[in-house]
């Protein structure tokens, strides 16, 4: 089960996605752009046409997927217009991410999920990317090569330590859209200052948003 909390119109409320609802909105999230029928997302997601059926009637009646009827058939697509869908695109990545990376955090000292996934604006053909900050640059790097999930694969730039100021003073647009990323993993002792003016995550001056010390 997966729990969301919908805005209405004055209040919040938690919403609890079941096994099947979770599946079927992950794959309409992923193809924004797709409207599939019934049996063709029942198919995708190995369910009986009927508790897809019901299933996304469910889901559309919280406003996540629009349906759209075309003679016998009856065709859905991702509501990108509701906020929800956006951050449940993102928890869906982070549980991803943190499975990919589960083996390595030890050696690293933080690791970071940024890019498409990050912001919840990721699709089926998306990147997995990651940013890795360790001593162990070559052994990150071999063991995290290869690695995918949900067909996605893991893109992983791998850091020896100074490496995010490095980055900084020469990429400072990759720098930036690693700053603007989530954390995946974070040593606990390491130390984290107060977040610059700029917002920007230094090295030495702040951390992306949501914090962790790992998926606990």
């Amino acid at each position: 089960m997966i729990c969301i909390v919908r805005k209405s119109a004055h209040l919040c409320e938690k919403v609890t996605l079941t096994p099947v609802e979770t599946v079927l909105l992950t794959l309409l999230a992923r193809s924004p752009q797709r409207e599939p029928y019934v049996r063709e997302l029942a198919a995708n997601a190995g369910v009986s046409a009927s508790g897809c059926s019901k299933a996304l009637d469910r889901l559309a009646r919280m406003e996540l997927v629009s349906s759209r009827r075309s003679g016998r058939n009856v065709h859905y697509r991702i509501n990108e217009q509701n906020a929800a869908v956006t951050h449940f695109k993102m928890f869906v990545n982070v549980l991803e991410a943190n499975a990919l990376v589960a083996d390595v955090r030890e050696q690293c000292s933080r690791i970071i999920l940024f890019g498409s996934c990050s912001r919840g604006e990721d699709s089926s053909t998306s990147d997995i990317d990651v940013l890795a900050v360790t001593e162990h640059v070559e052994d990150v790097r071999r063991r995290l090569s290869g690695r995918s999930a949900g067909g996605r694969p893991l893109r992983a730039v791998v850091l020896a330590p100074g490496g995010l100021m490095r980055l900084k003073e020469n990429d400072p647009a990759f720098y930036e859209a690693v700053s603007s990323g989530i954390m995946l993993w974070r040593r606990a002792h390491e130390r984290v200052p107060a977040v610059s003016a700029g917002g920007a995550a230094g090295e030495d001056r702040a951390v992306p948003r949501t914090r962790s010390q790992g998926a606990q």
